[in-house]
């Protein structure tokens, strides 16, 4: 997705909007395919961009305040894959996360009261695998 966010009026006008990447995408697959006995195997696997994006619009900032408010977010791509067994009643599952272990910051305000504490973070969740059993009754 291609995003050309503008502001359109006041001070700011015609400048990116704040917090809003430019460009975010998203790309996956899926695939299910029947086993003996009524069982069935389901695949499946993302890719997802993040793109970077600012807190500010980095126009009319005093000097001393520019490295201050130019805070970046964004920037990482998250990769993952999933396989499921379905046997009807029950269905075992594999699913893996961010199997690049990006590490960015996906929002980088934390709290407008705390600004001067200058390293606010929300980190990606690091690569993570889970193992499932779901039971239907």
């Amino acid at each position: 997705m291609l995003i050309d966010s503008k502001i359109t009026s006041g001070p700011a006008q015609g400048l990116a909007l704040p917090g809003v990447a430019r460009f975010n995408g998203r790309l996956g697959a899926h695939y299910t395919t029947a086993l003996a006995n009524g069982a069935s195997l389901q695949l499946g696997g993302t890719a997802r961009y993040t793109g970077t994006s600012y807190l500010d619009t980095a126009r009319d900032i005093p000097p001393d305040f520019q490295d201050f408010l130019r805070r970046k977010q964004g920037g990482w791509v998250d990769v993952g894959l999933s396989a499921q067994l379905d046997f009807g009643r029950y269905a075992l599952t594999i699913l893996a996360t961010n199997l690049l272990n990006s590490a960015a910051n996906r929002f980088a305000l934390g709290t407008p009261l705390l600004l001067a504490e200058r390293e606010f973070t929300t980190p990606v969740r690091p690569r993570t695998i889970r193992l499932g059993w779901r039971l239907r009754y």
